[in-house]
């Protein structure tokens, strides 16, 4: 059965559930993509292909979904092939999942009209035979920190005290009479330009966040580094997407999904 034929029954059977175990739901209507947005975890509808079946895998990544998607892969016997539709999340769970179906010898899809972003291109990338339609959407974009989120936090609310500095920087603790002793001397010697408690605290807040985005990005690097090596991916495409940032992911272009080794198949 052709990927075209298949996606015509998916449509068809969207209304209705594909199976009565509770891990598989029905499909949104047309797989509108305001819809698959919707769900804080991934789901999971099951689909026949002849004597086999599809397994669609949509929605966001989140903690705790690639056990699940063991879990419906188990459950789903025997796959013809994993389809996905996901705008991202989850970094780790995307890799796990990717080697899950890399060790099955799973063939992953992006259909024509869905959209594998993100997170998402992780898990996709474990497929041994790997197809992105014409017309489907694979887009990437630089990969995240949590710390950024940690710095914005801290300008619209600095730790007030040295206890609850500490209280945030575990690994980083302030002696208070060292604290009082520093701002004294220092206000002595810069009687124009004094320094608050709350400055202070501000900006030794905001050195252990910039230390903990170096720290956090570079694990990150050399985690997906030797993902896309396990994968047989190119390693270009860690470092080509440096300048997309997460709010405005690029579709790759066919050329590129070849280049990179993405799609290994037409």
């Amino acid at each position: 059965m052709s990927a075209r034929t298949i996606l015509a029954a998916v449509l068809l059977l969207a209304a209705a559930p594909a199976g009565a175990d509770d891990l598989f739901v029905p499909l949104p209507k047309g797989m509108d993509w305001d819809e698959v947005m919707k769900p804080d975890a991934m789901q999971f509808s099951l689909v026949a292909a002849g004597n086999r079946h599809v397994l669609v895998a949509w929605g966001q990544i989140a903690g705790g979904d690639s056990e699940r998607f063991r879990m419906a892969l188990d459950q789903a016997r025997p796959i013809a092939e994993v389809w996905l539709d996901s705008p991202g999340g989850s970094l780790e769970e995307g890799l796990e999942m990717g080697r899950i179906l890399r060790a099955r010898k799973v063939t992953t899809r992006v259909p024509r009209g869905l959209h594998c972003i993100s997170a998402c291109n992780f898990a996709f990338m474990g497929g041994t035979v790997r197809y992105v339609e014409v017309g489907a959407e694979f887009g990437v974009h630089m990969f995240s920190s949590d710390a950024a989120d940690r710095i914005r936090s801290h300008l619209v609310k600095p730790p007030e005290t040295v206890t609850e500095y500490n209280m945030q920087f575990p690994q980083g603790q302030l002696d208070p009479d060292g604290v009082e002793t520093y701002i004294a001397k220092y206000n002595a010697a810069h009687p124009d330009s004094p320094k608050t408690l709350s400055a202070l605290l501000l900006d030794q807040a905001l050195d252990e966040d910039t230390k903990a985005i170096q720290q956090g990005s570079a694990q990150t690097a050399a985690e997906i580094a030797r993902y896309l090596t396990e994968m047989s991916l190119s390693l270009r495409f860690l470092t080509e997407f440096a300048d997309i940032p997460n709010s405005a992911p690029r579709a790759l272009s066919r050329q590129e999904l070849r280049d990179f080794n993405v799609v290994n198949t037409d």
